[in-house]
């Protein structure tokens, strides 16, 4: 029964889909999904990185340059899956400081619904790691830390913002060149 509960949840936060039959599915994936999921991230989770700024302390900050420093190691070793865990771990780290559970369940269930993005993302880490991309795949958490270090907290918003809409773009490009490779040479 618990199971079933969970499942019933997920399909009514969207982050499952549940056939007639009761088969639980995770739903089809499509860029204008991806571009309506991540224009809701870029506003909420903006606004909330806003007000987490004033909250952050000292110790916060330390802990932020720690995730900082392990999202690189593990970007550099191709360590994708720590990637991801040090990425989620640093975001969330300033939305609990704006001490809001409504604005920090909101954003929970924008990233579960962001879910087959992340992994559609994460399959392509690895090739992805081996190009020019292993190193931006920091700069915005590194401009989100320098913004708080300095009390500017739409510059914390704003990186926060670009950090997102920088990774739509990139699935987007991918899904763009994936969709030209499968097609076929151009008529």
């Amino acid at each position: 029964m618990p199971v079933r509960e969970a499942l019933r949840r997920l399909a009514s936060e969207n982050a499952l889909n549940i056939s007639a039959s009761g088969t639980a599915f995770v739903p089809a994936i499509t860029s204008s999904q991806l571009v309506d999921i991540s224009r809701a991230r870029v506003i909420v989770e903006g606004a909330t990185a806003r007000l987490a700024g004033p909250n952050l302390t000292p110790e916060d900050i330390s802990a932020l340059e720690e995730l900082l420093d392990h999202h690189r190691a593990s970007a550099s070793a191709g360590k994708n899956t720590e990637m991801t865990a040090a990425n989620r771990a640093f975001h969330f780290a300033i939305y609990r400081a704006a001490n809001s559970p409504v604005l920090l369940s909101q954003i929970e269930n924008l990233w579960l619904r962001s879910g087959p993005y992340v992994r559609f993302l994460s399959d392509r880490m690895s090739a992805l790691l081996e190009t020019d991309h292993r190193e931006g795949f920091t700069d915005h958490h590194a401009a989100m830390l320098k913004a708080i270090k300095k009390g500017d907290w739409d510059a914390l918003g704003a990186a926060c913002e670009a950090d997102i809409q920088t990774s739509r773009d990139l699935l987007l490009d991918i899904w763009s060149s994936e969709e030209q490779a499968a097609s076929g040479p151009g008529v």
